[in-house]
């Protein structure tokens, strides 16, 4: 099942693939493949839904996730009838969005495989309390986040106050307290490696610190220590990722955050995976499946960093597939600020494009579509304070285009006609 991008079709628009109820009391095992590969493709959701309640995500995914087929498993616990689906959105017009082999079927033992993927939506997917852990960590959202508490009032998975994260609440334990969550246990990982991904967030004076383990389970040894990171990190999601590379024993992630100076800080993850390749070194990213670890600061100078496949003003391949479909990040140059509408105020000749045309040599009628492009990129910008008047002077602009194009093809078929 798949749902494709197209210009003719509304970019907020959704495809909703909807199961029967599934019976109560029940511990259903969902496991599907997805393949979201595009040009500013949107998102795909995995919802639940009891009768007369509103809906829950489950889990989601957001852009580009490389053009690649990845395994999701979940586990759905409910003590009511309830309904699950997918949700689609396309969110641009180059891509598409697919699912395949979705198995749901009911747990014989009350438990289902590890989930290799967790947003924290719908449940910790199975994260524990380590036994020798000082306090627990505990599963929030943006609006339950006490006042005195730092830290972002959105989660990273949806980016609103309704997205869950684990949070560490460090500023209610003494200084040197230590509370650690583990994943569930994990198979033995492929010669080259698994790479364990995860956001986290750590803002402010005294924030503590954070660390990932490895712990081999059944085996009587200390947790390996794989990453750590300790301080005000800013006020952004960040990224985390290591490669855990261990082929004779089954094994467990482990988060462990420790309070430093006991103010109120607190330390976040969310949208944590296991993904069967090794992982990249840190600072290196092909933009196929998203930014890495790279944070594009908005709307700073003018300028911002934007994904883009094949494009006006951009490469006709990237570098990494070198195909039209592959992915680069270019920097978008928008004009700012709230400017007004002028009767004579024509887009092409204004400052804010010299700088893209000026670089390309075209004929005059391919710059203007070049400038058409600039133009409508510019426009979508929530900041541009661009009005109607400009869309209906750049319509007027492009007929005069399309007509002198018309007039060169027909030139040019009458030079073909002479040749024949």
């Amino acid at each position: 099942m798949y749902i494709k991008a197209d210009k003719n079709i509304n970019k907020t628009s959704s495809a909703r693939l909807k199961s029967i109820p599934q019976s109560a009391n029940e511990v259903l095992c969902v496991s599907f493949w997805y393949h979201m590969f595009g040009n500013s493709i949107g998102s795909l959701k995995f919802v639940s839904k009891h009768s007369g309640e509103p809906e829950t995500v489950v889990w989601m995914r957001s852009g580009t996730q490389g053009n690649k087929w990845r395994y999701a498993d979940l586990t759905i616990k409910s003590d009511r009838p309830v309904q699950v689906s997918f949700e689609a959105v396309v969110g641009g017009d180059q891509g598409t969005i697919a699912i395949d082999n979705v198995v749901v079927s009911s747990s014989e033992n009350g438990s289902c495989p590890p989930e290799r993927e967790c947003t924290f939506q719908g449940s910790a997917c199975g994260l524990l309390s380590t036994p020798s852990a000082d306090f627990n960590w505990e599963r929030m959202t943006g609006m339950l986040q006490p006042a005195s508490s730092s830290g972002p009032t959105a989660d990273h998975t949806l980016g609103t106050e309704q997205g869950y994260y684990l949070s560490a609440q460090l500023w209610r334990h003494p200084v040197g307290s230590r509370g650690a969550v583990m994943t569930a246990v994990m198979d033995p990982t492929p010669l080259h490696g698994e790479c364990l991904m995860f956001w986290y967030y750590m803002e402010g004076r005294g924030v503590g610190e954070l660390s990932v383990y490895l712990q081999m389970h059944d085996k009587l040894t200390k947790p390996t220590q794989l990453w750590t990171m300790r301080g005000d990190q800013g006020r952004h999601w960040r990224h985390g990722r290591v490669t855990v590379s261990i082929q004779s024993y089954e094994w467990r992630g482990v988060f462990q955050a420790v309070s430093i100076h006991g103010t109120n800080s607190t330390v976040k993850i969310d949208d944590y995976s296991v993904m069967e390749e090794a992982c990249s070194p840190t600072a290196s990213c092909d933009f196929e499946s998203g930014q890495c670890t790279w944070v594009n600061i908005l709307h700073e100078d003018g300028h911002d960093w934007m994904l883009a496949s094949r494009g006006f003003l951009g490469p006709l391949t990237d570098h990494n597939t070198e195909t039209p479909r592959g992915r680069t990040s270019d920097v978008r140059d928008c004009p700012k600020g709230n400017s007004k509408p002028r009767s004579h105020w024509n887009p092409f000749k204004s400052a804010d494009f010299q700088s893209a045309n000026k670089q390309i040599k075209l004929p005059v009628s391919e710059q203007v579509l070049v400038s058409i492009t600039s133009f409508i990129n510019c426009a979508a910008s929530p900041d541009s304070g661009f009005h109607l008047n400009h869309l209906l002077i750049l319509f007027y602009e492009f007929t005069v285009c399309i007509n002198a194009l018309s007039q060169r093809l027909l030139c040019a078929r009458d030079r073909l006609d002479q040749l024949h």
